[in-house]
């Protein structure tokens, strides 16, 4: 996440959000507390990181373990426009040889 989505995610968690994880109960909801230019403001932050989220075109190279019941896996994953590549690299801790790993790698979703 950008700073600026940090940011706003920390100002709407101070703002509605008690500090245990649960939303505060008040007599008057937590905007009307509010003056109008914090109001203004966290509108102003909110539709800012909306559309920052809605411009983003990122793409991630990553690497994810994945545990299941008797296996671990290793793979590489990479993002492009069309959908994620995925590359196996380990099984249990064990590389792939470079046979296994073309036959095993290359899936595309």
């Amino acid at each position: 996440m950008r700073a600026v989505g940090k940011t706003a995610t920390l100002i709407l968690f101070l703002v509605f959000v008690h500090p245990f994880g649960v939303f505060v109960q008040t007599d008057n909801s937590s905007a009307a507390n509010l003056g109008a230019d914090e109001q203004r403001f966290i509108r102003e932050v909110t539709a800012n990181e909306l559309a920052a989220q809605k411009q983003d075109h990122t793409l991630w190279q990553y690497i994810e373990s994945k545990r299941e019941e008797t296996k671990t896996t290793l793979s590489e994953i990479v993002e492009t426009q069309e959908g994620s590549l995925h590359g196996l690299l380990a099984v249990n801790g064990k590389s792939l040889s470079p046979a296994e790993g073309a036959e095993r790698s290359g899936s595309h979703q």
